[in-house]
């Protein structure tokens, strides 16, 4: 009864035991790295998987974690869709997490000028902020990185706010860092919602991540690096009455039935 079906490999072989979920339902990989996961109709747009200890997977763009896919609609047991998934092995047991938050690139200038009392960090006047980004902090990132242990795996964890909520609609659409040096996974803030979507009701606030979700994936998953069980979740609930921006701090229900899955594997 599956609608998406798929394979997991590396270096051609099938992984066996590879958590597989839409958010909802979760399922694992058989001996040939196969599976197939029935989704939840109008839940899930997106496929993903519990990246395995010991592997990595893929990155677009050169740093984003190609762990997840894009489901097609309507998903359905008589039109099956396929979505393999590669990974490649990684000694990652001894490895380090970068953590970084509230980047807030809208690729638009950040100050329109400039006065004896402006601080010296800031970036020249005009310069988009984008450029002063991959000036500034890359720049000084991919030095650190490069003084970094050899042999010892490094990571990035972005903790939201990578733009802002107007940005995901408008001519100017956030542009997505280039040259990040590091995979780094993602986790979903408050400005990181979408601005056209308002008044929402309930929990399923789903609507205002699609955005989000063509960019980075999924709002909550879990990832094995080494021995550590990384598990991320989203715990904004967008609300946006009006285009007040407004938000409260909540886990949904159904996150919370999924981390119950999650441990349960």
């Amino acid at each position: 009864a599956a609608t998406v079906r798929g394979v997991v490999t590396s270096g051609g072989v099938g992984v066996q035991g590879v958590v597989i979920t839409d958010g909802v339902n979760m399922t694992r990989t058989n001996k040939q790295g196969a599976y197939g996961l029935r989704t939840s109709a109008g839940k899930s747009n997106l496929v993903y998987l519990t990246v395995p200890s010991g592997y990595e997977v893929e990155s677009s763009r050169g740093f984003i974690p190609r762990f997840y896919r894009r489901l097609t609609s309507p998903v359905s047991v008589e039109a099956v869709q396929q979505h393999d998934f590669t990974l490649k092995k990684a000694d990652n047991d001894r490895h380090i997490m970068i953590v970084s938050a509230d980047m807030h690139i809208r690729n638009r200038a950040m100050i329109k000028s400039t006065s004896s009392t402006t601080p010296s960090i800031c970036p020249p006047k005009g310069e988009l902020d984008s450029v002063t980004f991959r000036r500034t902090y890359l720049k000084t990132l991919r030095e650190y990185v490069r003084g970094l242990p050899s042999g010892v795996s490094v990571y990035g964890m972005n903790l939201g706010d990578m733009t802002q909520e107007s940005h995901w609609t408008n001519a100017n659409k956030a542009t997505l860092a280039g040259g990040m040096p590091i995979q780094t996974f993602h986790v979903i803030g408050n400005h990181d919602h979408d601005m056209a979507v308002q008044n929402i009701v309930g929990e399923d606030d789903s609507e205002a991540e699609l955005a989000y979700n063509a960019a980075f994936g999924p709002t909550y998953y879990a990832v094995n690096i080494g021995k550590v069980h990384y598990v991320v979740f989203d715990n904004t609930q967008f609300i946006n009455n009006g285009g007040d921006r407004s938000y409260t701090v909540h886990l949904s229900q159904r996150q919370l039935d999924w981390a119950q899955k999650d441990a349960d594997y």
